[in-house]
């Protein structure tokens, strides 16, 4: 048979047990509105940032099909490299992405 100590111990850490697992229980029936946190209390997620991408310039189009020639195809790989080039200049830097940090080890 046990003592009445063990039998009190036993009882405070079935308490602490359940209580530690009912911290995210919300409350259900007639008096939930008694120990229900008031809506204008509870935390609503924030509202996600948002940045417009910026417009890409429009290619050049510097060479078109009718300035292909028999004579002299070069010329017109010669202006397409460099219609291409110009392109490549012009593109505008990618976004960055957020960095996010995680913090090891206990907080001081």
């Amino acid at each position: 048979m046990m003592s009445v100590w063990r039998w009190h111990l036993l009882l405070m850490l079935a308490i602490i047990w359940l209580g530690a697992g009912c911290t995210h229980v919300r409350p259900v029936g007639p008096f939930a509105a008694r120990w229900s946190i008031p809506s204008s209390q509870a935390s609503s997620p924030p509202s996600p940032v948002t940045v417009p991408a910026p417009r890409p310039t429009p290619p050049m189009n510097l060479v078109a099909a009718d300035d292909v020639l028999p004579d002299n195809p070069y010329a017109a790989v010669a202006k397409l490299k460099s219609e291409l080039e110009a392109d490549r200049r012009h593109l505008p830097d990618p976004p960055r992405t957020a960095e996010i940090s995680r913090i090891r080890g206990p907080l001081r």
